[in-house]
C-alpha cells in the first residue's frame, strides 16, 4: 500500500478543502431546486449555512479558530521541513524504531542534541508501530513527528515536538468525507516542548498545558501513553541519527516520482529537487535498514554529535 508522509499529504489540504467547499455549494443549490416558485436569496443562504454546518459537524466558532491556528502552524512546519535546507529534511525511521533500545531516558537533557540538516526543522516518519496506537478500533495512531530545534545564545538546544496522525482514508484523487473529519486527521497534533534546562521527565509536567482542548482534540488528550511513547521514540531516533556514522542513511524517492526529475535530483540538481518537492515527491532519508538491534544509546553530548551535523 502506497504511503505518503504527513507533510506530503498536507500539501494537498488547501485543494481538498477548496474542492469540498465547491461541492457543498453545489449540493445546497441542488437540494432546493425543487422549491415551488424558485429560491429566494434568504432560502439559498439558509441552505448553504445548513450544508456548511453539517460539513463542519456543527463545530463551534472556537473550534474552527483552533483548527485555523493548527493549520497555520503545520503550514509553517511543512514549509520549513521542505525548503529550509538544500534538501527536504524528511527521515523515514520506520525500520529503525524496532531496533531502538528499551531504555529509560526520562532523566536526559537534550541541550547538546543537534539533528543534522534542515536549519533546525525535520520530520520523522514512524510508519505503523503498535506502541503508538491511540485507538485500535478506529485504526488511529501517531504516524510521525515534526521537530523544531531552536538554539539559545549559548548554543544550547530547545525542542518542540508535534506528533501527527495517520489518515487511512486519505486519497488525493478524491474522497467524500466531511471537512471536520479531514481536519481531525490532517490538522490534529500533540505538542511537547523540552527547554534547554529541562529533563524529559521534567518537560512532561507541562504536557497538559501545551495540549489543552483548544490545541488537541479530545481523543488525543484522554490517555497520554501513546503520545509519551511517540515522544520517547522520536528522541531516541534523533539521538541515533545525530551520533552515528552517515553511512546508515539511504536517500530515495517514491517510485511514483517522475523518473527524469529523479535522475537529475540524484545527480545533485537543486532545481529538480525543488520541483519534486513541490509536486509531492520529497527526497526521503531512510534510516535503520543496515543495522541490527541497538543495545544502548548515550545521553546526547556536544562531543558526541560534533562530528555529525553541528
Amino acid at each position: 500500500m502506497k504511503h505518503d508522509p504527513h507533510p506530503v499529504r498536507f500539501l494537498d489540504l488547501p485543494g481538498i478543502l477548496e474542492n469540498r467547499s465547491e461541492k457543498i455549494g453545489y449540493q445546497a443549490a441542488a437540494s432546493h431546486r425543487g422549491l415551488s416558485g424558485g429560491r429566494s436569496r434568504k432560502e439559498n443562504d439558509v441552505a448553504i449555512t445548513w450544508a456548511d454546518n453539517r460539513d463542519l459537524e456543527n463545530m463551534s466558532a472556537e473550534q474552527q479558530q483552533s483548527y485555523l491556528l493548527r493549520v497555520e502552524k503545520l503550514k509553517e512546519l511543512v514549509g520549513s521541513v521542505f525548503m529550509s535546507g538544500d534538501v527536504p529534511n524528511v527521515y523515514d525511521v520506520s525500520n529503525l524504531v524496532g531496533k531502538l533500545p528499551d531504555q529509560d531516558i526520562s532523566g536526559w537533557n537534550l541541550s547538546d542534541l543537534v539533528i543534522p540538516g534542515g536549519d533546525g526543522f525535520s520530520y520523522f516518519d514512524f510508519g505503523h508501530q503498535e506502541a503508538l496506537v491511540i485507538n485500535k478500533d478506529e485504526n488511529l495512531y501517531f504516524e510521525g513527528a515534526y521537530i523544531e530545534m531552536t538554539e539559545s545564545d549559548d548554543e544550547r538546544s530547545r525542542f518542540d515536538f508535534y506528533l501527527v496522525l495517520n489518515d487511512p482514508e486519505f486519497d488525493r484523487d478524491g474522497f467524500d468525507r466531511t471537512t471536520a473529519a479531514t481536519l481531525a486527521h490532517m490538522a490534529n497534533y500533540v505538542h511537547m516542548r523540552i527547554w534547554e534546562d529541562n529533563t524529559i521527565e521534567g518537560a512532561y509536567q507541562f504536557f497538559s498545558y501545551f495540549n489543552s482542548s483548544a490545541t488537541a482534540n479530545d481523543e488525543l488528550r484522554g490517555d497520554w501513553k501513546a503520545a509519551k511513547a511517540a515522544i520517547n521514540t522520536v528522541i531516541k531516533a534523533a539521538t541515533y541519527i545525530a551520533s552515528e556514522f552517515v553511512g546508515d542513511i539511504e536517500f530515495g524517492y517514491s517510485k511514483d516520482a517522475p523518473r527524469p526529475l529523479v535522475v537529475a535530483a540524484s545527480g545533485g540538481n537543486h532545481g529538480a529537487i525543488e520541483k519534486l518537492t513541490k509536486q509531492g515527491f520529497p527526497m526521503i532519508k531512510h534510516i535503520g535498514r543496515n543495522i541490527g538491534t541497538i543495545a544502548e544509546l548515550e545521553v546526547p553530548r556536544f562531543a558526541t554529535v560534533a562530528t555529525y551535523g553541528r
